[in-house]
């Protein structure tokens, strides 16, 4: 496979990745890049068959750089690019990790399907987080091909499709990685050379969230430990553990919800009871519904004052027509003519009109002014009308 590859890049890899090339790639797509190398922060050289990464020097703005599927065998020309976060380079003829010194903001570095032999470089990288490397000829040479990353900081490592075998590696290299939280291994020898190989990374890689496949929860971290402090035994009894506190915490769950629908009905009781104290009911009630309402409450507030200053008015002429007002809680309910009023008005009616016939009146209509009752109307119909307004404001 190394001579084929080797021989494929001798024969493909024979265009080159001149300023003239870089400058058609940049006119390629206005949407994505400017004229103007600096102000570039991608760059896509994919599948161009270059063998060499040069003349990159004027794009200092650099952030993301997309290089794979080409031939180049070794990682150069990117010192100017020291603002570098992304560097994908899978898929060429790398053979080592070098000419990365200057990256010293490099993110994420992807080395997949190249020539690489050992993981190397990684002092000049303090921000790298994510590395893949899978796909090449790691491991052959066991702990010695991965030592560095022991003082590394990354957090994603991604060893799957490479000859690591040796057991040693895992407490030597990936128990000292103190950020490792993401590790792919599947597809290397270790995976059927160590024994109950899934419970010996989670017990020794004591921050490990993500494994080959599947996450990393609790239950299957504390399965682990208790197969390793007592074996296939207590590791049975720390499952039926798991298993007892899942169904108290369902319990508990279960007995805090129905206690808060209990609260729940009881607040409603409590509500509708109080409703029905009230002299206000869900629509009148001028707090319910802000301060539109609060201020209809006060219009029929200030309605009500006028109606019983009206009231008075009414009284009061009634008074000084010198009628008698027989009042039943709050409301006229009889109304009189008083004895020497009564007498003066026969006298005057029998000096000035005929007798009238029984059951009717000679009165002329009361005179009113704007819903008011105005002095000097005949008493009777005074009295008629003024009830009438009573009765209306009652």
């Amino acid at each position: 496979w190394l001579k084929f590859s080797l021989v494929m890049s001798l024969q493909l890899g024979t265009s080159r990745l001149t300023p003239e090339r870089l400058k058609k790639i940049l006119a390629s797509d206005r949407r994505i890049y400017y004229r103007t190398p600096e102000l570039n922060e991608k760059l896509h050289i994919v599948h161009g068959g270059y063998s060499k990464l040069e003349h990159l020097e004027p794009f200092t703005g650099l952030k993301c750089l997309h290089a794979e599927n080409n031939s180049f065998d070794e990682i150069q020309g990117l010192d100017a690019c020291t603002e570098l976060r992304s560097l994908f380079l899978q898929d060429n003829c790398i053979t080592h990790m070098s000419g990365l010194e200057k990256l010293a903001n490099l993110m994420t570095l992807n080395l997949s399907s190249n020539l690489l032999s050992r993981v190397e470089g990684l002092s000049c990288l303090p921000a790298l987080e994510s590395l893949n490397v899978s796909k090449n000829r790691i491991g052959m040479e066991g702990a010695h091909d991965v030592v560095e990353l022991r003082a590394s900081s990354v957090r994603c490592l991604d060893l799957s499709s490479n000859r690591i075998r040796a057991e040693e590696i895992i407490d030597e290299v990936f128990a000292e990685m103190p950020a490792l939280r993401v590790l792919y291994l599947k597809e290397n020898p270790i995976g059927g050379t160590v024994s109950q190989y899934r419970k010996t990374l989670l017990h020794k890689i004591k921050g490990l969230k993500f494994l080959d496949d599947r996450p990393v929860d609790d239950q299957e971290r504390r399965c682990a430990k208790a197969f390793f402090r007592g074996g296939a035994a207590e590791e049975r009894d720390e499952r039926r553990r798991i298993k007892e506190e899942i169904e108290a915490e369902r319990t508990q769950r279960l007995a805090v919800s129905l206690a808060a629908d209990e609260e729940a009905k009881l607040r409603g009781r409590e509500k509708q009871a109080m409703l029905r104290e009230d002299r206000y009911d869900a629509l009148t009630d001028p707090t319910r519904w802000g301060d539109k309402n609060r201020e209809r409450a006060r219009r029929l507030e200030e309605d009500w004052a006028e109606l019983e200053d009206q009231r008075r008015v009414a009284r009061s002429k009634l008074k000084e027509e010198g009628y008698i007002l027989q009042e039943s809680e709050g409301t006229v309910s009889e109304v009189s003519l008083g004895a020497s009023d009564a007498s003066q008005d026969e006298d005057d009616d029998s000096s000035t009109s005929p007798a009238p016939q029984e059951g009717h009146h000679q009165f002329a209509p009361p005179q009113r002014s704007h819903g008011r009752i105005e002095k000097g109307c005949p008493s009777l119909p005074v009295v008629r009308a003024l009830v009438d307004d009573l009765d209306a404001m009652d």
